[in-house]
């Protein structure tokens, strides 16, 4: 009884944290400032390019990640985003793992709906050209060691 009660609260937090990530979309004032998956950065005419992480699987202790969809998108300001959904790996994103970009103090954001049936990683870049200098790293603690052995390339621009 009480294992379903701990389940049920789970659940229902789960789903809170996914609105209020998302914004309510369909009643929210402002659109999110990035899209969710490839198809709505398709629709919404923001899609820079698709890429790919590489290498295809990054490896951390005996946690493989790897990385489905990806693409950079276009920011209303000038500047873009860096999105990405975690295929493999999902659940030791955010505890114990963190996806850190070069040296920042901060993490790649990420956006988890529904427990973990899906990931999303946004990391801000000044520009699309940035992209091939940016290395980011699996780490535990912000303080730990970056390897800087992961990046991500321009795997397919976008058609105008």
């Amino acid at each position: 009884m009480r294992s379903h009660l701990v389940l049920n609260l789970v659940a229902i937090v789960s789903i809170s944290l996914t609105f209020s990530i998302m914004g309510l979309r369909a009643g929210a004032d402002d659109p999110p400032k990035y899209s969710f998956s490839l198809k709505e950065a398709r629709e919404r005419k923001t899609l820079i390019a698709r890429v790919r992480m590489v290498p295809e699987t990054a490896k951390w202790g005996d946690v493989e990640v790897t990385v489905g969809d990806a693409w950079l998108e276009a920011r209303k300001n000038g500047g873009c985003y860096l999105c990405f959904r975690i295929d493999k790996g999902k659940r030791a994103m955010g505890n114990p793992l963190k996806f850190v970009a070069d040296d920042s103090g901060t993490g790649v954001m990420l956006h988890t709906g529904f427990g973990v049936k899906w990931v999303q990683g946004v990391q801000y870049l000044d520009a699309p050209e940035n992209l091939s200098e940016v290395r980011f790293s699996l780490v535990r603690y912000m303080t730990d060691e970056r390897p800087k052995n992961i990046r991500f390339d321009i795997n397919t621009p976008a058609r105008k």
